[in-house]
């Protein structure tokens, strides 16, 4: 999706081969965002391949809308001090912030704490509490996760599988939103080299 318009789909069901033709109108859900930057630009180039600084302008969002295109909320990557620590903001239809998507952190805020060792899934992931916007308290056990995708999908491809569970008492369009989250965080993260 890289800075370019981008539009995705949930679609209920199993899609078949004419995906890419789906209208809107055929989506339980659409997220769209307009021209935006990555959260991370490319500065140079090494042996290694590209060397990345984290940026703050231009940053990423999710659009989220309804089968009938109600706009439910929007989804946006938060620049703040802390630079190397994604977080996002959910906002509702009215354009008021209702969760923050944050993982836990060390040293201060500063960086990513990891969790290792968990059962059934990745050894070292990295879970993303949906919070209070305002205190940064976790929401009980409302979270994003990265779950392991499978020996073929995890070596072979770049399909990530996501699980979510959502905050108690959050309505229709806020769980559609988080969903929006989830894609936003996919973009965000995991897709900078295949732009």
């Amino acid at each position: 999706p890289g800075c370019r318009p981008t539009v995705y789909r949930t679609i209920e069901g199993a899609p078949d081969n004419a995906l890419a033709a789906v209208a809107d109108t055929a989506s339980a859900l659409t997220h769209r965002k307009a021209i935006t930057c990555g959260q991370n630009s490319i500065v140079g180039f090494t042996d290694n391949g590209p060397v990345r600084c984290p940026m703050c302008c231009c940053l990423a969002y999710l659009k989220t809308y309804s089968r009938d295109g109600e706009y439910y909320g929007k989804s946006k990557y938060v620049c703040d001090a802390c630079l190397f620590v994604p977080k996002f903001r959910v906002y509702d239809a009215s354009g008021n912030v209702q969760y923050l998507v944050r993982p836990d952190t060390c040293v201060c805020g500063l960086c990513v704490r990891c969790k290792c060792c968990g059962p059934k899934g990745k050894c070292c992931r990295v879970p993303f509490p949906i919070r209070d916007p305002h205190s940064g308290d976790k929401l009980g056990d409302a979270e994003i996760t990265d779950l392991w995708a499978g020996f073929k999908n995890e070596c072979c491809t770049r399909k990530n599988i996501y699980a979510v569970k959502f905050p108690a008492g959050a309505t229709t369009a806020l769980k559609a939103t988080l969903i929006g989250s989830t894609l936003l965080m996919d973009i965000a993260l995991y897709e900078q080299d295949s732009q």
